[in-house]
Formats: structure tokens, sequence, C-alpha cells
């Protein structure tokens, strides 16, 4: 076996406690994801220490993919255009993440101008 039955019940809770704090959204690209399509990710990599539940971000798996054992800060940087994309899935999370702040600047914009709050 590859994971203990015990590291599981702890990262599939942590996984989807933070899936609810994050609107159902993934924590990088803030692509709306339903339950099934989380993946649990190590904000500070395992490789670097992160290995408690307060570690955990829900992430689309493009993103968990993308980040890999990078930091955070770093990881940010790429995504947001401020370093180099060194693989074809940080350019991917950079195209979504900035689709997905148009649309909702512009779903912000039509409810102002219907005279619905947001």
């Amino acid at each position: 076996m590859k994971h203990g039955h015990k590291n599981h019940v702890w990262i599939k809770a942590a996984r989807t406690e933070a899936w609810a704090k994050q609107g159902c959204k993934c924590a990088y690209c803030r692509s709306k994801l339903k339950r099934c399509e989380v993946t649990a990710d190590h904000v500070q990599p395992k490789a670097r220490g992160g290995t408690d539940a307060k570690n955990i971000a829900a992430a689309c798996r493009f993103c968990n993919k993308a980040k890999g054992r990078i930091s955070p800060k770093r990881f940010k940087r790429m995504i947001t255009g401020g370093l180099k994309a060194p693989n074809v899935y940080i350019n991917h999370v950079r195209v979504v993440r900035a689709l997905n702040r148009q649309t909702e600047i512009a779903c912000k914009r039509i409810l102002a101008s219907v005279g619905v709050c947001s």
C-alpha cells in the first residue's frame, strides 16, 4: 500500500475543508471545482517540510501538477507573469486564471449595470 489509511483520511478531510473555505474554487487559478475534481496541494511542498493539515489547499489537477515542488511565493510569481513559465502547465494556469479574473469582473459590471449588488 502506497499510503496508509490514516494518512488518506486526514488528507481527504483537509482537502474538503480547504475546498469549502475557498468557495469551491482552485486556490491558484480560481476555477470553480466540483468536489470530485479537487486535489490536495501541499502549499509548502512536502519535500520542504509541509506535512500537516493546515498546509493543504484545494487545487485543480493542472495547478497541482504545475506547482509541484515549487514554493508558494515562486509559483504565484510564475502564474501572475512575474517569472518565466518553465512548463506548459504553468502557461495553462496563467490563461485559466486570467479568464476567470476577467469573467468575475464582467459579471460584477453586468450586475452593477442592472442594479443588482454582487
